[in-house]
């Protein structure tokens, strides 16, 4: 009789584990028992930490429908989210620096009507703090940015 029901139970057995495996994690497709599990071992210590009335028997890896383990899925997903937040980090920095670019650039190709125009004198000088000095007369452009550049006037 043991021999006809040895199977049948065994089945019964491994679907019952499993099912138990599942419902505490629900993601993973199947269970794969730890082979290097050393019940005695634990069994130690949990005693040392004062659970005597507790008992690990197995220890099993839960893995998804491509053979991967559940820890390697999350793995993989918390690295693809830094990616992508890296990824976003660096296209709004580049955002950032083309504006300013543009705002720059924009300052240099002004229209005429949008300066503020002065007279102006530019003094040269060759930084030692001698009298080595040249003047030139100038015209001072502002723009609404505030950037001023110069351009000498004609001498009549």
């Amino acid at each position: 009789v043991y021999g006809v029901t040895k199977d049948p139970i065994a089945k019964a057995q491994e679907k019952a584990k499993q099912e138990a495996f599942r419902s505490v994690l629900s993601d993973a497709e199947t269970f794969e028992s730890d082979t290097e599990f050393d019940a005695d071992a634990a069994s130690a210590l949990l005693k040392e930490n004062g659970y005597t009335s507790d008992d690990i028997s197995e220890v099993a890896e839960g893995k998804d429908a491509s053979g991967e383990t559940i820890v390697e899925t999350l793995v993989t997903m918390i690295i693809l989210s830094l990616a992508v937040i890296m990824l976003s980090g660096a296209v709004v920095t580049s955002a950032r620096v083309n504006a300013k670019a543009d705002n720059a650039d924009t300052a240099f190709h002004v229209d005429e009507s949008q300066l503020t125009q002065e007279s102006g004198v530019m003094i040269i000088t060759d930084g030692s703090g001698e009298a080595n000095a040249a003047q030139l007369d100038v015209k001072v452009y502002k723009t609404e940015n505030d950037y001023i550049y110069y351009e000498p006037q004609k001498q009549e």
